[in-house]
């Protein structure tokens, strides 16, 4: 039997979430955050310490992932990696806090994962533009060598395996086998959600991945699906394999704020962190375990005894865990209190004088509120929120004349009133999802993120129906499965997936600081920007592939009675012929002119 894992190190020094770690040969740490900064951390063995000895700040926006290139002839000194939100990669020498080679240009997107390539000096990078791509320090080349091109969404992860062979994991639920040269060979099919990051075990011929769908895989080199392990409760977004644990010994990092350890396919043991989120873990030569989370902190994990915390620091960190572990099921004021953001949301500058804000403080609920005096502003503490707003069992919510056990308030555009998305428990979630995004002309994309969303904050647990042709309550199809590429094709860094529901991330400022506003279980509750980032607010044209004529001219005309004194109005007829254009050409030659007088409407 395997020794526990127990808390070694905690590493302070980033203000906001970590979102990627690195290890070097010598149990050095180097991780990248949120903060717009990358650190190298020195391991001291006689003393047992970490020292940050480096901090690396080229980058214009989040840094999304790091890694460390291992001494060669022409690097005596190894390299570091950075890829960011602003769509740059960085390499630096160790020692020196100013990048040695700067790539802008190359991925149009957030660089989201680095890898090391199997050649000496040459590693790979994956982008939220839809590809990797191959890169040789060895060269004199400035571009990359290879470009991976043919996933519908995100690329999330990219490694070559040991047989030189690529593997790409992507948001739309596949993964891309390629050639070194960039030909595909293959597409691996068998995730429900996007997938998320790849580990690959060379000795034994085949490499795991990871999913928002909370399942590892099990992949032979020949593209076969060995197996399928479960245990997440929720999205998986790092997997790392762990030597000190044996041929098959990996760990996993996930959005259920844990990170687990894995022997011969069975979960053995579950770390719980006093984080919101596990961003990425990695593990060191020495067998410890490294993690990096939403609270900005590195964490060491060991089975070294001689390499433990003490008692106090384990205490400590147990009581942090189980505290956060707690506040998951606790609600006041309305408010789900393991959603809301903690105090890094208060570096973020507020949007107008008075808008407030609440934050996670200790055990509880804080509201501040923004105060502009001159030309600068600041967060005023208006006071603790007190009291619950949760529904309690056989309670209900009236809405629109019927009584439901839930009424979320779903925020989708900042400045517009609230969606009402009603439901019972006991209820298809599919169902619910389906009449609230038709009602409100949402895109269906948005499908699997609805049923997530109404899963999550009821607390309810899905069974599909037993009949698998399952009918569409609306058109007596099947159920809708979403394309996550489908409204993508043609556009550069798609947002598929997102910071975290099928977790869509956008280069835009993030509204919490440290980590967006996520989704609330009360019967009040709201769908923040953090969650559908990148498709609210609306500012460019999008097209879709399906829709009911009907509703689209029902809620034209509902927008056309707004129209204040009446003078941008159209008549229904009009409208009737503009609709016409959505299944071709209209017979009516004025369509147009209608269509952009209503592209003039107020906001």
């Amino acid at each position: 039997m395997s020794k526990e894992f127990k808390l070694s190190k905690s590493l302070y020094g980033h203000s906001m979430d970590i979102r990627s770690v690195a290890a070097t040969s010598n149990n050095d740490i180097i991780s990248g955050s949120r903060d717009r900064t990358a650190k190298f951390w020195k391991f001291i063995p006689l003393q047992n310490v970490y020292d940050e000895v480096m901090t690396y700040k080229a980058h214009e926006n989040f840094v999304g992932s790091v890694l460390y290139l291992e001494p060669t002839p022409e690097y005596l000194d190894g390299l570091v990696v950075t890829g960011g939100y602003d769509k740059a990669i960085h390499v630096y020498r160790p020692g020196e806090p100013f990048p040695t080679f700067s790539f802008k240009g190359e991925h149009t997107n957030t660089v989201c994962a680095l890898s090391r390539g199997n050649s000496a000096n040459s590693f790979l990078s994956a982008s939220w533009d839809n590809t990797a791509k191959y890169w040789d320090l060895s060269s004199s080349r400035t571009k990359a060598i290879v470009t991976f091109s043919g996933h519908e969404a995100a690329v999330w992860y990219v490694k070559q395996l040991g047989n030189n062979l690529v593997v790409t994991a992507s948001a739309d639920k596949t993964i891309g086998v390629w050639t070194l040269q960039g030909r595909g060979i293959n597409s691996l099919k068998g995730h429900t959600d996007a997938v998320r990051c790849i580990e690959d075990f060379p000795e034994l011929s085949k490499f795991f991945s990871v999913s928002n769908d909370a399942t590892i895989r099990v992949w032979a080199y020949s593209g076969r699906n060995l197996a399928t392990y479960y245990g997440h409760n929720s999205f998986i977004y790092s997997i790392a394999r762990c030597k000190a644990l044996g041929d098959e010994g990996f760990v996993t990092s996930d959005e259920d704020r844990t990170v687990r350890v894995w022997k011969n396919g069975e979960n053995i043991q579950i770390i719980n962190l006093p984080a919101l989120s596990v961003w990425c873990v990695t593990c060191l030569p020495n067998g410890d375990i490294v993690t990096g989370s939403s609270d900005g902190i590195v964490r060491i994990f060991t089975q070294n005894e001689g390499r433990v915390a003490n008692e106090v620091t384990l205490k400590r960190f147990e009581e942090e865990s189980n505290a956060l572990k707690n506040q998951a099921l606790q609600e006041i004021g309305g408010y789900k209190v393991s959603d809301l953001p903690g105090k890094e949301a208060l570096y973020d500058p507020g949007k107008h004088a008075g808008q407030i804000k609440m934050v996670r403080e200790n055990n509880g609920v804080v509201a501040y509120t923004w105060v502009e005096e001159g030309g600068s502003g600041h967060w005023d503490k208006v006071g603790d929120v007190m009291g619950g707003a949760e529904n309690k069992e056989g309670q209900k919510t009236k809405y629109e004349g019927k009584e439901y056990d839930f009424v979320f308030s779903v925020d989708v555009e900042d400045g517009k009133p609230p969606l009402k998305l009603p439901f019972n428990r006991g209820d298809d979630p599919y169902v619910a999802a389906q009449a609230f995004l038709a009602k409100h002309l949402l895109p269906a994309d948005y499908l699997e993120q609805v049923v997530d969303f109404i899963l999550k904050n009821s607390k309810e647990q899905y069974v599909p129906p037993v009949n698998n042709e399952y009918q569409d309550p609306f058109t007596g199809g099947s159920r809708y499965t979403p394309n996550y590429g489908q409204n993508n094709k043609g556009q550069t860094g798609a947002n598929s997936d997102p910071f975290t529901g099928a977790s869509s991330y956008t280069t835009s400022k993030s509204t919490s600081g440290g980590r967006s506003d996520t989704l609330t279980s009360s019967s009040n509750t709201s769908l923040t920007q953090g969650n559908m980032t990148g498709f609210f607010p609306i500012t460019t044209y999008r097209s879709f592939d399906m829709g009911t004529p009907e509703v689209i001219l029902n809620k034209l005309k509902e927008f056309n009675q707004k129209c204040g004194d009446g003078s941008q109005r159209v008549d229904d007829r009009e409208l009737e012929e503009m609709v016409k254009l959505a299944g071709g050409l209209p017979s009516d030659p004025n369509a147009f002119d209608t269509l952009f007088k209503l592209l003039d409407w107020p906001d």
